[in-house]
Order: C-alpha cells, then structure tokens, then sequence
C-alpha cells in the first residue's frame, strides 16, 4: 500500500517523521508530521503491480493507462483526507494508519472487547475469534460478488459471517469460504470458477469504486434511496427511513 512507500515505513507502530500536515484546527496541538512519497515512487509501485498482476487484472479503462489511474487513485484517497496531494507527491495522513492493521497485540485485544461488549449489549450471540484475526478477506469478497451477482448475496453473507464470528473459521481459508456458500446452496465447483474469472474481480473492483465514491467507509452501510447511512451506530435510522420508504411505495 502507499504506506510502504514512505521511508522506513511504521517503525515500533509508529509512523516515521515527515513534512507537517495540515489536518484542520489542531486545538493548540503541535502540527502531525505525515511521510511524504514522490510520485516517482507512486509510479513505480503502480507499474510493479501491472508486471506482477498483468494489465488484464485491471478494469478495461485502466489497462493501458498507468498514469490516469494513479491520479484518480489519488484524487479519491485525498478525497477519503486519507492523503493530501502535493506538487510532487502527497502525504501521508494519519488516518491512513489504520489501514494497516492493529499496531500492537494490546490494541487488538481492546478493539475485540468492545465489539463483545457491544454484542452483548444488541444481545446477540457470544463472538468466537477466528484464530487468524484480521484476515485476508479478498476471496470471501470474490464470493460475495458472485453470489450477489447470481441473487444469494444476503445469504452468503450471513453465512459466512456465521463461519467466521460463530464458528470462529477465518475466512481466508478457501473450504471456510465454500462451507458458507453450501449453507446457501452455491455449488463449491461454481464458486471456484466464479472467483478466478476477470468478470467477478471487475465487478467486485467496480463495486468498491462506487461504494467509495457514495461515502461508504465503513460497514455496515444501506443505501435508501439516494442517502447512505454508514455505520452500525446508525442502523435504526436506516431501518426508520426504509419502513417510511416501503409505506410510500405501499401507498402509492
């Protein structure tokens, strides 16, 4: 990601000395100081990817034109004030650092006792932790495209959430992944085939472009109407403005 592009990258969980960046009012706080990377640097990390994926990875739009996406790449980063493009590059925010991952084992620990706590509180079932926590959820995403794509994305979803927070199977492993698609009768051989081909990972890449591009940035998000609602704090507001939303389409 970006954030191995800035020299030296974390060191002990923290981020590495760079140009101050201006975040908005800092209350009398001294400037955060954010790592600045080149766009020389941006571009070879771009150009790495096409020779080590091959341009057909990428969407149609973008095979043959590196440099158009690095700059939309980097318009909707700075957009998310995930960095803030300069003359030259752009910088690093710190908001970016939680892109990668739990810093130590200590904030780990207090983020899954708060969404306990928080479980417990919905009263939902207890959460059991797959052992490999966070994981690499880009096959299960796959999946989830294509079972969405075939009108079972609501129950893939909720099975395989059930396979990684009920039954503690990371979804990371592919049996994980084709158990959850069996509770909801996705054939495993489908599933398989689906996910390797260019179609499903364009669709899963456009997907994610639009969800960002309407606010999504976290989860879970509902769309009603023209509004997201973005968050689980959120979630009876969603529910009040689609029961308003069924009542007018009733009513008229």
């Amino acid at each position: 990601g970006l954030a191995s592009a800035a020299p030296g990258h974390q060191q002990n969980g923290h981020w590495p000395a760079g140009r101050p960046a201006d975040t908005g009012d800092q209350g009398g706080e001294p400037p955060l100081e954010a790592p600045f990377v080149e766009r020389t640097r941006l571009e070879l990390m771009l150009k790495e990817l096409y020779e080590d994926f091959g341009a057909a990875s990428f969407t149609a739009q973008w095979q043959y034109d590196q440099p158009g996406l690095l700059d939309v790449a980097t318009r909707l980063l700075d957009d998310l004030r995930l960095i803030r493009r300069l003359p030259g590059g752009a910088l690093i925010l710190p908001a970016a650092a939680r892109y990668q991952g739990y810093r130590c084992e200590e904030e780990l620990l207090a983020v899954r006792d708060a969404l306990e706590r928080r479980a417990r509180g919905l009263r939902l079932q207890p959460l059991v932790w797959p052992l490999e926590f966070p994981f690499d959820s880009e096959l299960a995403m796959l999946a989830a495209t294509y079972a969405q794509r075939i009108g079972k994305g609501v129950p893939f979803a909720l099975a395989a959430f059930r396979q990684a927070f009920a039954g503690g199977k990371a979804l990371s492993v592919t049996d994980n992944v084709l158990i959850a698609g069996a509770a909801c009768e996705m054939h495993p051989r489908a599933i398989i085939r689906a996910v390797q081909t260019r179609g499903v990972r364009e669709e899963l890449e456009r997907a994610t472009t639009e969800a960002l591009a309407a606010g999504v940035h976290d989860v879970p998000a509902v769309r009603v109407g023209e509004q997201v609602i973005v968050g689980e704090g959120r979630l009876e507001e969603a529910g009040v403005l689609l029961e308003v939303a069924n009542g007018a389409l009733r009513s008229g």
